[in-house]
């Protein structure tokens, strides 16, 4: 039943943002606003099948194809509001100034209507009325309204996969750092990124089963808070049902693994001391590595870096396979014969697979290489490769 309550305020807040279709009253909070997007096409949805039962009045009643075109055309700003219609005026307005970004944007917040966005707005007008008189039988007629219906699919994958263009918004900007923490510097402050979450058990020197997440001020300056997605009681307020409502355990449901958030603070801090020296001593050994087994016949590279600035901008990760062994196979082999621990398999990304080609391998050995790798331990994993080829 709460699910149920969640997706029909769900749909009706989209509604309510994206359309004049009257909803029922009440207080949009952030968790009833998380899934609005995934219900924007339902609105696609009810303009298409408005102007389906339109077009079908039109074909009845013998209406000229003038009439059932501006008609048509009036059924979408009736239903959205002319929402859609706003935002492409302004988006003329800016394109049509040829000024810099800063000024684009700018304009885009202006309420005054420009002499482009009027031009546009004209020939917007021209054309999809043209398009729409020559409708002529039910299929044409059927995409036209399936095509409401998808571009407002894709109007929400283009706001969740193209970068913002302002950092004040309504969105915020994920970045996933499982492998980057510790590989590379990061300065919230210089990106675009709202919440960059982190693994503390790889290049972080933590233990297992332990994460977090790290912030810019944008996100407390204009929201003031986060609010978890799962709550329950908590060691601090046991009578309390919820989470508290300030500080930190907010965000701590259950036993905390102190263990491993102090090794992950001995890490981070080591890291901080010696990144330079760190990074400098694994981009030698990954380079080493990378030219021995590029003299192996029967051994796959996959996505390896060839110019200087590519080089630069790798960590020290080596995706390899054999051309006889399933990858599993070969860590076995590895970890049982020669005591050599490596990653294999598809490592939570899947679909990565198929651009690189890696899947009819079962995956891909990963070697990763670390602050304490010696060129000891580079070339006995060359020699096991050499002896399993």
């Amino acid at each position: 039943m709460n699910l149920c309550k969640k997706i029909g305020k769900s749909i009706a807040i989209a509604f309510s943002m994206y359309s004049k279709i009257p909803m029922v009253q009440f207080e949009w909070k952030e968790e009833d606003m998380r899934y609005s997007m995934c219900f924007f096409p339902l609105v696609g949805i009810v303009i298409g099948l408005l102007s389906w039962c339109w077009w079908l009045f039109c074909q009845q009643f013998g209406i000229g194809k003038m009439c059932f075109a501006f008609v048509g055309l009036a059924i979408i700003l009736l239903v959205t509001g002319g929402i859609h219609m706003d935002g492409y005026m302004d988006t003329m307005d800016a394109l049509h100034s040829y000024g810099s970004r800063e000024k684009k944007l700018e304009i885009l917040k202006d309420s005054h209507i420009g002499a482009f966005a009027v031009i546009m707005t004209v020939l917007y007008v021209l054309i999809a009325a043209g398009a729409y008189s020559e409708i002529k039988n039910y299929s044409v007629m059927a995409s036209f309204c399936g095509s409401y219906f998808l571009s407002r699919i894709f109007s929400a994958i283009a706001v969740v996969s193209f970068p913002c263009a302002k950092k004040e918004g309504t969105l915020y900007m994920f970045a996933d750092a499982a492998q980057a923490a510790g590989n590379i510097k990061i300065n919230l402050k210089e990106t675009d990124i709202d919440i960059l979450i982190f693994a503390g058990h790889k290049s972080l020197y933590g233990l297992f089963g332990v994460g977090g997440f790290a912030t810019n001020s944008r996100i407390f300056e204009r929201d003031k808070k986060l609010n978890p997605v799962i709550f329950g009681g908590n060691g601090e307020d046991s009578l309390n049902l919820g989470l508290p409502e300030t500080g930190i355990s907010k965000y701590e449901v259950g036993s905390l693994n102190v263990p491993a958030i102090g090794a992950l603070k001995c890490g981070i801090d080591s890291i901080k001391s010696d990144f330079n020296e760190i990074r400098q001593h694994e981009d030698k050994m990954f380079r080493y590595l990378l030219e021995e087994i590029e003299k192996m016949d029967g051994i796959i590279i996959f996505q390896k870096p060839e110019t200087e600035e590519e080089f630069e901008n790798h960590i020290a990760v080596i995706s390899t396979a054999f051309e006889k062994y399933a990858s599993d196979d070969a860590g076995t082999i590895l970890d049982g014969e020669y005591n050599i621990a490596v990653r294999t398999g598809y490592h939570c990304a899947p679909l990565v697979h198929d651009v690189i080609g890696s899947k009819k391998y079962g995956g891909t050995i990963r070697i990763s290489i670390g602050r304490y790798t010696t060129k000891e331990d580079i070339d006995r994993l060359v020699s096991a490769f050499e002896d399993m080829r």
